[in-house]
């Protein structure tokens, strides 16, 4: 369940990732439109697309109009600007905002499926097996396979900090409809413990997501 932390995570995410995704565009549109020798060296080639990426700063790519620190906003500047230039009132592509807002949700998203939906979403973390007899209700015991949200395991039997992920009947009902099942356990994601992942995990995606835009742009 989130807490309010969580809640500030997810909301300071998107917005880092709506600021990651205005950066985004300007490499979609930039990058493959730098030009670089056949013969620069690594420096250069780093020297060029930093130059590139960073001048001029943004405007309107109409009348040049240069863009002010409250405009760039990530969403909230288009919307502001109505989808429109401030200077020359030509519309601005809605794709701006989008990928913006993707972004954003792609790093929110990120955040959620490591901390709060459980370890069949976040980093993978060694199984560890445990044997537990527990009451299963008869209508349960019919099944050839018991789901594992409808058991109902005492929160006693789960060792802190792990979730069971797999079961396996291995014992044999007994009075009241207790038997042995073989219960699977992962560790929960932690904050603490697992940032470093979720960290790199967000700029492996931003990554993606500029190959495959620039890719989906200019069929490269």
């Amino acid at each position: 369940m989130a807490d309010a932390i969580d809640v500030l995570m997810i909301v300071f995410l998107f917005a880092l990732g709506a600021c990651a995704g205005s950066f985004l565009n300007v490499v979609v549109f930039r990058l493959p439109a730098i030009a670089i020798p056949p013969s620069a060296g690594f420096l250069e080639v780093a020297r060029r697309q930093l130059h590139g990426l960073s001048f001029p700063p943004s405007h309107c790519p109409r009348c040049q109009y240069q863009l002010r620190w409250y405009d760039n906003f990530p969403v909230l500047g288009w919307i502001w600007l109505g989808g429109k230039c401030r200077k020359c009132r030509l519309p601005i592509s809605i794709q701006y905002p989008l990928i913006e807002a993707l972004v954003g949700l792609v790093f929110a998203g990120f955040y959620v499926t490591f901390f709060l939906l459980g370890p069949q979403w976040g980093p993978p973390t060694p199984g560890v097996e445990i044997i537990r007899s527990v009451t299963v209700p008869p209508a349960l015991l019919a099944l050839p396979v018991i789901p594992v949200e409808q058991i109902p395991i005492p929160p006693e039997a789960i060792p802190n900090g792990t979730a069971v992920t797999d079961v396996e009947r291995v014992g044999a009902v007994g009075f009241g409809g207790q038997t042995t099942l073989r219960l699977v356990v992962r560790s929960l994601a932690n904050r603490s413990d697992d940032w470093p992942m979720l960290a790199m995990t967000l700029v492996l995606a931003f990554c993606l997501l500029a190959a495959a835009l620039i890719d989906a742009r200019h069929y490269f």
